[in-house]
């Protein structure tokens, strides 16, 4: 099997129990097929005359073979998500439409695999580089991504790091007066045509702060992570940096009740506090969740029952680059 292919659609009543009753009843038919769920589409069927799997007329919201490898092939607008496999650190590559958009830089040596992926796509400018905060394993690679492509706008949280990597990142941002430099202190929100950002900052700690050093981090630090929420038509994305316990609280204050974000990076790579907890629980339509860690060991049991808890797959980058894509209203992942 060619990668690990999913697709659901934004909407639709099916419990997930028939879900999985169908999805057991059908597996002699599709085999190790790719497959798609669409609430729209019928069941699928064996057209013993040729051969091929057909759906019937009749829409069930089963599962079907998916017709295409790439379904969003000719849609009018598309957004692709790649979350990166690059250990115990974050890289996540959005495309939305004609805007690249890089969350995060992963560890030093993570460049040769984002570069890797930036070059595969054919790109060479990043309209927004998002920085959550600054641990190294979140601007590893920044320095060398800001000298190597054009860059047009960059988000940062509003402190200071004492560390190696950090006064790298900033004497090359010092020698590139194009790039527009941001440290917000308020919400900030991007309107791309289809789809907009939310770039939320803390409000816990005092602006300018110095922390952290080379070798070790402050707790603050994980807290100060900005907090961006992608929306492309019907279909949003939650970024959560390293968010930790009192920062999950304080974003959730801000969201309020009845929050939907159909995918969530998992902060802090594979940990686990009661808020996050909350997190998880008060999210209606979760689809994925997607966690960033060298190995699936690493997660801490607690997470995998709230996840499991919330109805959504957890999927882990280090299995392979997570290729999430959706046209607005239905949504694939690939992992491979």
């Amino acid at each position: 099997m060619n990668g690990n292919i999913s697709r659901v659609a934004r909407s639709g009543g099916v419990s997930l129990p028939v879900i999985a009753l169908l999805v057991l009843c059908l597996w002699g038919f599709v085999g190790c097929s790719d497959q798609i769920y669409d609430p729209t589409q019928g069941t699928l069927v064996l057209d013993e005359g040729t051969g091929n799997n057909a759906p019937t007329e009749t829409p069930t919201g089963s599962v079907i073979e998916i017709p295409n490898p790439d379904p969003f092939e000719n849609a009018p607008r598309v957004l692709r998500a790649d979350f990166l496999n690059t250990g115990d650190s974050d890289a996540t590559l959005i495309r939305m439409d004609e805007t690249v958009i890089l969350v995060d830089a992963g560890e030093a040596d993570d460049y040769p695999a984002i570069s890797r992926k930036l070059t595969e796509y054919g790109i060479s400018t990043i309209d927004y580089f998002i920085i959550s905060h600054y641990d190294n394993d979140h601007i590893g690679a920044a320095a060398q991504i800001l000298q190597s492509y054009t860059v047009r706008n960059v988000y940062m949280p509003d402190y200071v790091r004492d560390s190696s990597l950090y006064r790298r990142m900033m004497t090359v941002l010092e020698g590139l007066p194009e790039v527009a430099v941001y440290r917000p202190t308020e919400d900030v929100r991007i309107d791309l045509s289809y789809g907009s950002l939310w770039i939320n900052p803390t409000g816990l700690y005092e602006a300018g702060a110095t922390l952290g050093s080379d070798d070790s981090h402050a707790l603050e630090e994980n807290n100060y992570s900005l907090i961006t929420s992608v929306y492309f038509g019907d279909v949003s994305i939650l970024l959560a940096g390293d968010a930790e316990q009192d920062r999950i609280v304080e974003f959730m204050e801000v969201v309020g009740m009845g929050m939907s974000y159909d995918v969530i990076k998992i902060p802090h790579h594979g940990g686990y506090d009661k808020a996050l907890g909350n997190l998880l629980r008060g999210n209606t339509g979760l689809r994925y969740c997607m966690v960033h860690v060298r190995d699936e060991s690493l997660a801490e049991s607690s997470l995998i029952t709230a996840i499991r808890a919330s109805g959504a797959p957890a999927k882990f980058t280090c299995n392979g680059d997570i290729a999430f894509a959706t046209d607005g209203v239905s949504m694939t992942v690939n992992q491979k």
